[in-house]
């Protein structure tokens, strides 16, 4: 049964020399702690989420909601959908272009807890082919706004949908939009595009029940320059509450300082909607002491969500409806994002949390130190790994240790290491012959490699002293590890790289001499970034089209990609990856 609710609208080519070709695309990455966001701004892509409404077979015109104003009505969902990590079993459809998703029945529905395609003062009583439809099934619950105008703008006509898939992506898709978010007028209803949560405070004062909503985290993304037949997919990532164990707890979520209490039996980071039983049980102090956790950094975000003056926005009856004027308590301030396509990265600035990736390669039982490296310039030693690596989805066997601070992961022998196809925690002219103690060693069993460059330094800073580690692991992550930076990137004299490259070989005959060209399609470039000693960069691959195996999956694709199948090779592709010869010379689809 469906329940209406009124509410208040307020409250990256090398002829061995080297000539960069850069591949621009219709995508825009965001990290948001909780979900990352692309914004596909290519109509042919993203119309593919546009979902034909009147041909699913549960479709609902809903009448009231078609002609009314600032009016909601509770629909009950065929599966749980995880929304910040918690599972959400109905929904509230408004007219203002928003879903709420708020367990508590109050009439500031726009204030927070919501799911916003577009919110702003849509009055669908003033055009009579103004439409609010919904369906489902068992994988996606969609919402469709059609031909919805504003009060203020009643000749302008909105169409749009959201939908919602069980895995918790969402996908926001804009038919219509006649005018700029930023245009839109907000003097009677707020107009926002994005996500948001919060959590009740639920409290007596003065024999007076009061309930108290605190927004802790916001998705905002009305500034984006959004336009007609564009689409934002929002990838949900994995929370601290979906945890369900110690063990689990402990190693915790990247960006997310999880913290197991024993006496609720939950995993959180203080900050969700259970906040209030998570004070009310201790959590705040009991968590800190567990022995299974490693974690000590949010209770600093705790403390200073508990100093913060909230911002009122309103409500109706014993509700106050707050906001904080941040969304960036949710993450400790030595944690930052980054989204790269291939790989999403994360910073640790804090010692205590950097050193956690740090390896002692000196207790693994294999350590080798390369001697021949320790002592030269300009040189690299191949090494086998114990494990197949998978390095931008193709399967590495093999890696190249060079003498100035990276790994080579090219199958073509050439002079030109350093130009792509690398894993460089600090690329530098780092020259080992320079100083007695400068050491490079590598370590690798069936779940890790690990090579360490210890105490090395530069022709042009021969006192500076540079030990830091890159891990490669069998599920594709990468770690960065810095003990001793004592400079930052961009004051290492020459050339400086960190991050990650990859790229595609075309051979070729020309005037009967053989040519191989290396081809660049993707550089992750880190060099900007302020680090310094005792911090670390997280890598964490992302699934991408070489990976699917067949046709049916390569079909479905992987978000911000567009993965194409071809029979004639027997593989899937975006035709940008270290195949893309023969995907070429077999006319396979570009």
């Amino acid at each position: 049964m469906s329940v209406i609710h009124n509410y208040v609208p307020f409250t990256l080519i090398l002829f061995l020399c080297f000539h960069l070709i850069t591949f621009s695309s219709p995508l825009q990455y965001g990290f948001h702690a909780y979900y990352n966001s692309t914004i596909l701004a290519e109509p042919s892509e993203a119309m593919k989420y546009w979902v034909d409404i009147d041909n699913m077979p549960n479709v609902t015109l809903h009448p009231m909601l078609s002609e009314s104003h600032l009016r909601a009505e509770q629909v009950n969902l065929t599966f749980e959908l995880p929304f910040y990590g918690h599972p959400i079993k109905n929904i509230k459809i408004a007219t203002g272009g928003f879903l709420n998703l708020g367990n508590t029945v109050h009439s500031s529905l726009a204030s927070s807890q919501y799911i916003a395609p577009l919110m702003a003062n849509f009055d669908t009583r003033l055009n009579e082919s103004s439409k609010i439809k919904y369906a489902s099934n068992s994988t996606m619950f969609v919402v469709q706004w059609e031909n919805v105008v504003i009060k203020e703008l009643p000749d302008e006509f909105f169409t749009f949908q959201v939908s919602l898939f069980s895995n918790g992506d969402i996908v926001f898709v804009y038919k219509d939009l006649p005018i700029s978010f930023n245009d839109l007028p907000d003097t009677h209803h707020p107009v926002k595009v994005g996500l948001s949560d919060a959590y009740v405070i639920d409290e007596t004062v003065f024999f007076i029940r009061k309930k108290t909503i605190y927004e802790y985290h916001r998705v905002e993304l009305k500034k984006e320059n959004i336009l007609n037949n564009t689409a934002i997919y929002f990838t949900a990532l994995p929370t601290c509450i979906t945890l369900k164990d110690c063990e689990s707890c402990s190693v915790g979520v990247p960006g997310l300082d999880c913290r197991w209490c024993e006496s609720t039996g939950r995993c959180s980071d203080g900050l969700d909607r259970q906040r209030q039983d998570w004070l009310a049980k201790s959590c705040d102090t009991e968590a800190k002491k567990n022995n299974c956790l490693a974690s000590t950094g949010s209770s600093a975000v705790i403390q200073r969500l508990s100093k913060m003056d909230p911002v009122k926005l309103g409500g109706s009856g014993n509700y106050t409806v707050f906001l904080n004027s941040t969304d960036s308590l949710q993450l400790p301030r030595f944690v930052s994002k980054r989204v790269h396509l291939y790989y999403n990265s994360t910073v640790y600035t804090e010692p205590t949390e950097a050193v956690k990736y740090w390896v002692n390669i000196d207790k693994m039982p294999n350590v080798t130190a390369q001697l021949m490296l320790s002592k030269s310039h300009l040189n690299a030693e191949p090494v086998s790994l114990a494990f197949k690596f998978p390095f931008y989805g193709h399967q590495i066997n093999n890696v190249a240790i060079s003498t100035r601070g990276f790994l080579h992961l090219g199958n073509t022998v050439h002079g030109w290491h350093a130009t792509s196809q690398y894993i460089a925690p600090l690329m530098a002219h780092f020259d080992t012959q320079l100083n007695e103690s400068s050491e490079i060693k590598c370590a690798v069993n069936s779940t890790m490699f690990v090579a360490q460059w210890e105490n090395f330094t530069c022709e042009e800073l021969p006192q500076k002293f540079f030990t830091f580690q890159v891990s490669l692991f069998p599920n594709g992550d990468i770690v960065f590890v810095y003990k001793d930076l004592p400079l930052a990137f961009k004051d290492i004299p020459k050339s400086v790289k960190v991050g990650l490259s990859d790229a595609f070989i075309f051979n070729k005959t020309l005037n009967e001499i053989q040519r191989t060209t290396i081809n660049e399609y993707s550089r992750i470039d880190l060099t900007n970034l302020n680090i310094s000693s005792h911090t670390s960069i997280y890598f964490s691959a992302t699934p991408t089209c070489n990976t699917l195996v067949n046709r049916e999956s390569c079909s479905i694709g992987i978000k911000g990609f567009s993965c194409k199948w071809c029979s004639a090779v027997g593989r899937c592709s975006d035709g940008y990856d270290r195949m893309r010869q023969q995907w070429l010379q077999n006319d396979c689809p570009t």
